[in-house]
This record gives C-alpha cells, structure tokens and sequence, in this order.
C-alpha cells in the first residue's frame, strides 16, 4: 500500500490529543500526510481503525504546527463531537436548579396545569453547527473570483490574446509582486484587486500592442496564513485558502468552544480590529455580510461568551442563547423563532437568581407589554407554557359503538342526539345498561350516572333521555364483551379521589355472573342495577342465596347478610361504597369465590369483635369454611353449603362448638344436634357442623367380565358379592370356555407388582452399574443384563390372583373370593397346546397330547441352551399356579401336563457371576407374559 507500519505508529504519536505507543517519536511530514490521502477512503479507515487513529486528528495534524503547511479547506473532515465537562460549563449553569431538591414540590407552585419540571434540558444554540462541519467547500480552482479580490504574490493570472496575434499564457505573480507580460516586460500587480488588475492590463495592450485585445482571469490562487485564537476548538496558524472568510476559518479550527462566544468574533488586521462577526446574523437570517474575506496574516479572534439567557416551553427554538443588543424578554422570544401554536404565552414563567444567590420564580405575561418589556439578567431562563391539553366543549363517546369519539357540545344537548339511532350501536349491545362519566364543577371530581339505553334511543322524549353536560363520557357495552377491561380507567379515577371516611364510589361483584368485577357506584344504585351492570347471572347460579359484604369506613370492618337473588326486597337493597355482592353456583364449590372475604374476616377479628365464620364438613355439597351472618341457624349453613347429598344421613349431626372467656379459658364442645331441629339451631363464631354420611352406603362398584361367559360385560355388585356369584348372573360359562385357566385381576394387587417391577429395575440397574465398575462379568454378560432390564422396562404388572375357579363354584370361600369394585375377570378359550419359552433353542407352542412329558417337549423345543437352569424348569399351570422341582428337572418331567401349560426354562443366574436379581426378574417377565397371552386370545 506504500506505507509502512512505522508511518502509522509515528502518526499515532504525533497526534497532540492522543498517544496509543512509546517505541517512536518522530513527526509525521506533510509529504506522509498526502501519501496517505490518496489511498481510497476505505483503505484509510481500516488502516486508522488498525493502529488507533483518529482520521480527524489526522486531518488537523497540521493545525497547531507552525512551519507543516496545513490542508486546504477542501481536504478538511467533519469536525469532533465534544462533550467534556469544562465544555458545557454555560449550560450546566444555567440548568443548575434542574435537580435540586426545591424543585419537588413545583405541584404547589404550578396551578394552571399540571406538575412539570420548570428547567428543561436546554442546549446552546448555534454550537453544533460546528459539531459536522461540511468535508469540503466549493473547489478553489471552481469558485469564481470577486471583483475586489486583491493579487498577490503566489497567484496565477491566465491571459488570452486575440486580435494580430493569438496567445493564452498563464503568469505566476512573484515574491516581488510582478509578473512577466511578454513582450512588454515585468508589471507590478500585487495589491490591485482583480478589477483593477483587469483595467490595467487592457490598458497596457491597448497601448504597447495595438490591434490586440486581452481577456484576463484568474489561475490558481494563493494560500494565506491566518491565527485563529481564543476560545477555538484548536487555536493555531492555520494556512487556508485566499478566497476564505471569518468563518472557514473557524471551521477550520474545529468551531468554537461552548464558552466561546458567537456573536463578538473580531477580524485583525496589523493590530487592529477590521471587523466583527455575529454568527447569529448567518444562522437565524442567513447574513454574511460580516463574513469578510481575510487576508495573510489577519487573526480571527474568538472572544468569551457573556450574557446568556434560555427559553423553553411552546417556543420553535428552545435553547440557550448569546445576548448582544437584546435586553428584553420579548427580544428572546424573537431569537427563539416565536412561539408555537399550542403555547399560552400569557402563562410564562421567568427562573432567576437574584443578587443575594437567592432562586426566586416570576409569572410573567409575554402578551402584555409588561411582560414582553421584562429586563433580563444573566443565566435567566423563561419557560412558555402550553394551552391546556383539555377540550371544554365536547361530548365523548366510548365502547360499543360504530363511531367512538368526540361531539362538540351545546346547551341542552341529550342521549339521543349522539345516539340518534339503535343503528349507531355495534351488534348485539347491552341495552339495559350504559354509564355517563361526569366532572363536578369546581372540584372536577368525577361521579358516573347509569343509564338506559334501550329507552333513551327509542324513546327520547321519556325520562332516560338525559341531558348531558361538557366533558361527559358516554359508555355503552356489549352483550358478550367482558366490561372490566373498559371500565378499568375509570375505576382507577374513583379509586385515585377518595379521601379519608370517603371511600371510593366502587362496588364489585364475584362469582357466577355474567361478567364479574368492579363497577361504578351510580346514584341510587341497588343490588338489582348491580346484577343489570354484570348482565345478569350465569345459569347456573343459585338465585336462593348469596352474600352482600359491607364495609364500614368508620369501624373499619366489613360485615355480611344473606340476600335472595329471587326476592324482589332484596333486588331492591341499596348499595353503598365498597359494598361486593358475592353469587354462588349451583354446580361448582363455593369456598374459591369467598376466599378473600373469610380471610378478611379472620383479619379484622380481635377481643371484640370474634371471627365470624363457620365451618361445615361431611357428606354436604360443598362443605368448607363459610361467613357467619345474623342470625343464622343450622339450617340455614346446609343450605350454604348446597344442602344434602343424595348419601347424607339427615337425621342427626354433630356440632362442635368453641368458647373462651376472653381471658384464659378455651373450651370444646361436641353436641349432637337433632336435624329435625336445625332451623331454631343458632351458630356462634367457629361452630362446626359436621354432617355424617348414610351407614353401609356405598358408591356403585363394578366388576368387568370377559370371555367366554354367556352374557359378558360391566356388572354392578353389592359388598359381600362374590366370584360365583357373578358367573352365575352372567349366565355360566360357555361350552368352549377354560375355567381353569381363568385370569383374575385386581387392582390393588396390580399397582403392589408394578412396584416390585420399579424396585427390580431400579435394583438392576444399581448391579449393572456395579458390575461395570470393577468389570467382572464379561461383555455378554453384561449385554444379556442389559437385555434383561429393557424387558423389564417392557413388562406390565397383569395384578392376577391365582384361583382354583372349581373349587370357587363349589362354594369354597377361600378361593370363592369377595369382589372388588375394579376387578376384572378374563375367561379364556380352552387351549389346546402346550407352550415352551425361555433357554431353549427353539421357544414354540405345541399341540396338547395326552401322555406326552415335560422333558419330551422340551425335546421338541430343540432342547436346553448353554445358559439355561436345567434344574429349575418350573411350569406355570393354566390357572397361574406353579408347579416345579428343586431337585431335579427329570421329576418334573415326570408330571402330568394339562392344556393350557406353559414350560419355562429359566436362565441360569448363577453363570451371570453374581447378578442375584436375576432369577426374580425373569420369573416376573414369564408370569407376565402368560398372563397378558392368555388375555389376548380373548
């Protein structure tokens, strides 16, 4: 790329403002500079991001030298952003009340609107104008030269002669101020502008080259040297461009410092000012005429700021701005581009601090002239306020509508007139109940009227057709739309301005409702406008009783009575603030929906007042713990509760009662309470009723009968039914049934083997893991166990009761077994084979023969595999009992098999080097497996 990675090191360390390495410490020449200008601008900026360097420091390297010439303008790059501390020094101080602690309770001071915070984030106005400088300005060799551009050594004059002869000549202006014209000789041109300079050259054509005319432009122009010093960014020579004024100049040094000032800025010329230069003049009304054009060395001086002043609020220009002749609050709002449409100038503020340090706050009214006439001070700050975010006259509507919105209101203004038709509602609407927020005048609390809509639409001349007044909010609703969400603001604004002994105009309702939830409490509002507001009552609530709670703001306690949803008095209760209505189901438990009410009742109990609440248990409804109301009896705790059950014994019960002295003595007493005489029963707090349940009464039980039956399926049977007894209701067995081989499953006796087979499982995996340990058994070993414990994982408990089914026909009890609801029972077809699994070669079934032993089945099976235990062959007879011989395996082949049979050939556990669970867990998989194929085959 033709440079090193010694160059970027070195201008690393040459950048004044940053140092990334100590190894060199050489300067950067300008000829380095330009090389590495000419690479692509993506090569820059990888090659700066490699060795951490700023491509801006980069650019203003030759800023603060005095012999590198600089870059020209059009090779300069968007300034810094800055933002030191030192830097922001006139905005911190005149926004340093911004977080003091006196400004907190600006809620007292402000009360034309709401709380606001007075001083807000003002920046100074004009400084970031530097914060992006353009990359480049219009190109020298482009820009067209004025008229009293002044020559001078280093210019170019081009000159075209027409006419006798035809010449175009470029003349350079020397260090003496002359240029060479041919033919006529050296001509001294520096210090006559570019106007003159033309006169004098057609002047001297026109006389020493008669019949020749010259048309003169200029070449290539100088570049200049000028200080730019004070409170510039990087005050410094700087070698520019002879076309540029004041402010490429102050562009090239980077702007100006946030504690510069922008409207004093002086131009020197031999020591002595030539010019000043107002910034604000080019910002706010895009003036250069003060943007003069600098000659070689003018100094560009940048004084400090003095007065400032800001203005926020509902101007076009919130800022922080530099005075100069402005003295007035009126001459701010000017400089702040006037005020925005929403601002209420006539609600200002004026935030000073007076001789004595001493913050003090001024109303001022900038649309009278005592107001706009205000003198300011340093470090003052105006705030405008906005007109006020509400609109008087309008009338809202909200909800189930087509058109929500707003209507302007007039005098005498009804429902219908914004619901002039049913139309205008959305589908299916609640026509019974709408709600009308309102505002108080002067308070402007809030109070909410319950409506008809129905009436007021279709009959606006009836009373229902209110008259609505400013700022009302109209609220219609859905039949099937839930009103909690919709009205949750409104609920808030009712809870926010309550006071003390004024509690919210709120009530509630929970439970088995169409829509539950809070409500607004509306002026003579009863229990049956309630019910209308929740839409009415689920259908299967209990109409017969439910529970008002009430709370007293003065004792602060909450009491409940007993209302009938079915009684017209009651429907007519007048409700109160905070009342909740609690509707009960008739189908569901009722202890979930007064959850919270019992727990306040338990709260609030003391040594005066008692906890009042009651509990009921036993074979009712819904028994649970239940309020305690006036007066109630036993009676009326089972109808709480959802009254008997079809099981219930309702002649007596027991009540257990519980009483203290207040002091030191508890007491508990059991009482049996004749049902006959619940009703004149009256409950004391934390009475408890329990009610007991019919003796010998059972739920239905069942046992399930399949197979080969003449009337199989699900039959219902008494306690003391045995299994006899259900085989002969269900018609005997067929003619091609085996009873013997009958397979009887219980369910208690099924979850007892499904835990043996976890605990197997979990035991042989503790010996696999073992063995894998100290790696004694060999890999087939291993494998085979392996094997084994995915059966294991396979097997599922069957629960099968081994039964002699002839000697339970015959009425022996011990095997006439007593049923159990869940038992099922499996008569097999009779099989006529014999079944031969396990070590054997070939595991198979074999036609029954009548004769034929084991041992000769076990033949036909291919005979014993090398692993097998010869000498515990056991055989699992048709009815699951076992027949086996510990001694020797030719005794057992010397028994009689019956179809049905099945040979098992066990593996040996004792070749399994020590993995004692074997033996069970194979038994375990061949009952199982015997079991569920006999059932199969059903």
């Amino acid at each position: 790329m033709g440079l090193s990675k010694s160059f970027f090191r070195t201008l690393a360390l040459s950048a004044a403002a940053v140092l990334f390495t100590a190894s060199a410490t050489a300067q950067i020449t300008a000829a380095q500079i330009e090389q590495f200008k000419q690479l692509p601008r993506a090569q820059q900026e990888a090659l700066a991001a490699q060795y951490g360097v700023d491509l801006s420091q980069l650019s203003g390297q030759s800023n603060s030298g005095s012999v590198t010439p600089s870059p020209s303008l059009q090779q300069l790059t968007p300034m810094r952003q800055v933002n030191t501390q030192a830097d922001d020094v006139i905005e911190n101080a005149t926004g340093m009340m911004n977080n003091s602690a006196d400004d907190k309770p600006e809620a007292a001071i402000t009360t034309k609107q709401k709380p606001r915070n007075l001083r807000q984030s003002l920046q100074q106005f004009g400084y970031d104008l530097f914060a992006g400088s353009p990359s480049t300005f219009a190109p020298v060799s482009d820009a067209p030269v004025p008229v009293d551009y002044v020559v001078g050594p280093g210019d170019s004059i081009r000159i075209q002669l027409y006419g006798k002869e035809n010449v175009q000549q470029e003349l350079s202006v020397d260090r003496n101020g002359q240029i060479f014209f041919p033919n006529i000789g050296p001509l001294m041109v520096s210090g006559l502008t570019f106007n003159e300079l033309k006169q004098n050259l057609n002047a001297v054509v026109e006389q020493q080259m008669i019949g020749n005319q010259i048309n003169v432009t200029m070449g290539s122009l100088r570049s200049i040297r000028v200080f730019v010093l004070g409170e510039a960014f990087q005050p410094g020579a700087y070698t520019i461009s002879s076309l540029s004024t004041a402010t490429h100049a102050v562009l090239a040094a980077g702007g100006v410092k946030k504690i510069g000032s922008l409207r004093n800025i002086e131009i020197k010329r031999s020591g002595k000012t030539v010019a000043k230069l107002d910034l604000y003049d080019l910002l706010l009304r895009g003036d250069t005429s003060g943007d003069i054009t600098l000659q070689p060395g003018d100094v560009v001086f940048i004084p400090t700021v003095q007065r400032t002043v800001g203005i926020g609020g509902e101007v076009l220009r919130p800022a922080i701005y530099e005075l100069k002749n402005e003295k007035t609050a009126d001459d701010i709002v000017r400089l702040a581009g006037g005020f925005l449409p929403t601002a209420f100038p006539a609600a200002s503020r004026l935030e000073r601090i007076d001789n004595n340090g001493a913050k003090i706050l001024k109303d001022i009214d900038l649309t009278q002239a005592s107001g706009k006439t205000a003198a300011l001070w340093q470090g003052d700050i105006i705030e405008v306020y906005s007109v006020l975010d509400q609109i008087d006259n309008i009338v809202k509507l909200s909800g189930h509508v087509h058109r929500p919105g707003g209507f302007g209101w007039r005098e005498g203004m009804r429902i219908s007139d914004v619901l002039p038709d049913l139309r205008e509602l959305l589908p299916n609407p609640d026509l019974n109940y709408g709600i009308i927020r309102r505002e108080t005048y002067p308070t402007r609390e809030i109070e909410v009227i319950a409506f008809n809509p129905g009436i007021a639409i279709t009959q606006p001349n009836s009373a229902a057709n209110l008259a609505l007044k400013a700022r009302d909010t109209l609220f219609l609703f859905g039949s099937n739309e839930d009103r909690e969400q919709r009205l949750a603001t409104l609920i808030a604004e009712l809870r926010d301005q309550a006071r003390f002994l004024q509690p919210p105009k709120v009530v509630s309702l929970r439970g088995y409702s169409r829509f539950s939830g809070d409500f607004p409490l509306t002026a003579g509002m009863t229990l049956g406008n309630l019910l209308q507001a929740g839409f009415d009552l689920d259908q299967f609530a209990d109409k017969n009783y439910a529970l008002l709670a009430r709370f007293n703001s003065e004792t602060v306690k909450t009491s409940v009575q007993v209302v009938s949803l079915a009684n017209p008095n009651s429907l007519a209760i007048p409700l109160q603030a905070l009342d909740k209505l609690y509707v009960f189901s008739m189908t569901e438990p009722r202890e979930p929906v007064i959850e919270g009410l019992v727990a306040r009742l338990l709260q609030q109990a003391d040594k005066s007042t008692p906890q009042m609440v009651v509990n009921i248990e036993g074979d009712v409804r819904f028994p649970g713990r239940y309020p305690l109301t006036r007066d109630m009896s036993a009676e009326d705790l089972i109808e709480v509760a959802g009254g008997f059950r079809e099981s219930s014994y309702a002649v007596s019960a027991e009540l257990t009662r519980r009483s203290t002295d207040g002091s030191s003595n508890f007491v508990t007493d059991h009482q049996v309470l004749e049902l006959s005489q619940a009703a004149s029963k009256t409950l004391n707090p934390l009475d408890t009723l329990q009610i007991k349940r019919i003796p010998e009464w059972r739920d239905s039980n069942t046992v399930k009968l399949v197979g080969e039956v003449r009337f199989p399926g699900i039959y219902t049977v008494k306690r003391g039914e045995r299994l006899a007894d259900v085989i002969n209701r269900a018609g005997g067995f067929t003619s091609l049934a085996q009873p013997e081989a009958t397979v009887f499953s219980r369910a208690s006796i099924r979850e007892n083997e499904q835990r043996q087979l976890e605990a197997l499982r979990l035991g042989l995996q503790q010996e696999l893991a073992a063995q894998a340990v100290t790696a004694t058994n060999s890999s087939n070993s291993v494998a085979d166990a392996e094997a084994l414990s995915a059966k294991l994982n396979e097997t599922q408990a069957v629960g099968r009761l081994v039964i002699d089914m002839d000697a339970a026909l015959a009425g022996n009890n011990g095997q006439n077994i007593e049923l159990e609801d869940g038992d099922e029972i499996f008569v097999p077809q009779l099989r006529n084979a014999i079944s031969i699994i396990g070590e054997v070669h070939s595991p198979s079934s074999h036609v029954f023969t009548a004769g034929v032993s084991v041992k000769d089945y076990l033949s036909r099976a291919g005979g014993f595999k090398q692993r097998a235990d010869k000498d515990a062959v056991y055989v699992i007879k048709a009815d699951g009992s076992v027949m086996n011989n510990h001694n020797s395996w030719f005794a057992i082949s010397r028994n009689r098999l019956e179809p049905g049979d099945t040979i098992v050939v066990p593996l040996n556990t004792e070749y399994k080097d020590g993995l004692t669970i074997w033996a069970t867990a194979t038994q375990i998989i061949y009952n199982s497996a015997v079991a569920i194929a006999a059932i199969a085959t059903l």
